[in-house]
């Protein structure tokens, strides 16, 4: 069993989109996201009296959505997502507070839950990691709140296995920083010499917990080249063979 090899070990940590959760495996984004703005587009214009429609959405809102994802790619802060969206909707004399900012991105993305995937052992193998008295946690880069990103766990089933969610938003510090790591920890009341983490993504996941201390392992699951000169651990394509 490859956790065997980790010694002292407490805690295993995992990233959320592309590890424990991918999101962009079956219905294209395209189709989920023009669904999202027309859940959107309903709110707006029943709470707010939007003037605009889906068009406006697509034409005035998207290039504003995606200039922030680039800006975020970019960079190891996060942004509020109530003052993106407010940037927008100035212009039609509308401001959301926090909380109503927060309840359009959640209706904008509810059309990913139906889709969303996991490896078929991932319950299973969580379920074993628990019954070896490990605890497990998330640590993941995320533009949106942490109870929205929570009820991805909950469709997928996963959310009873996991002890501790860290995600970026509210801290507005991204992977690979060691901050957010050192407030995962904390969190868990742990060591990093006790803890391990699992993620698909080479800098932000093996790098960032290297530094601060943590066992790491790389989730390939699509078995590509590490063209980086970042070195895991361990490297796996698939859950099961933390147990085999």
């Amino acid at each position: 069993m490859l956790l065997n090899k980790i010694e002292n070990l407490k805690v295993v940590f995992f990233d959320m989109g592309g590890t424990l959760l991918h999101f962009h495996k079956t219905l294209s984004n395209e189709v989920k996201d023009e669904i999202g703005l027309s859940y959107m587009l309903t709110y707006l214009k029943n709470k707010h009296h939007f003037s605009g429609d889906l068009q406006t959405l697509k034409n005035e809102y998207w290039p504003l959505f995606d200039e922030l994802m680039k800006t975020r790619s970019q960079g190891t802060y996060e942004y509020p997502i109530e003052d993106h969206m407010n940037l927008f909707l100035r212009k039609y004399g509308i401001f959301l507070t926090q909380p109503e900012a927060h309840f359009c991105q959640k209706l904008f993305i509810k059309e990913y839950h139906p889709y969303i995937w996991t490896e078929d052992c991932t319950k299973d193998v969580l379920a074993i990691i628990k019954e070896r008295g490990l605890k497990i946690g998330v640590i993941s880069n995320t533009y949106l709140p942490d109870e929205i990103m929570i009820e991805f766990f909950e469709t997928a089933g996963l959310h009873p296995f996991i002890d501790d969610y860290t995600f970026s938003y509210y801290q507005q510090i991204k992977k690979p920083r060691p901050e957010i790591f050192h407030y995962a920890l904390e969190k868990m009341n742990c060591s990093a010499q006790n803890t391990l983490m699992i993620g698909d993504k080479l800098e932000a996941d093996v790098l960032g917990a290297e530094q601060v201390g943590m066992s790491t392992i790389w989730y390939n699951l699509k078995n590509i080249s590490n063209s980086t000169n970042i070195l895991p651990q361990y490297t796996i394509s698939s859950f099961i063979e933390l147990i085999n």
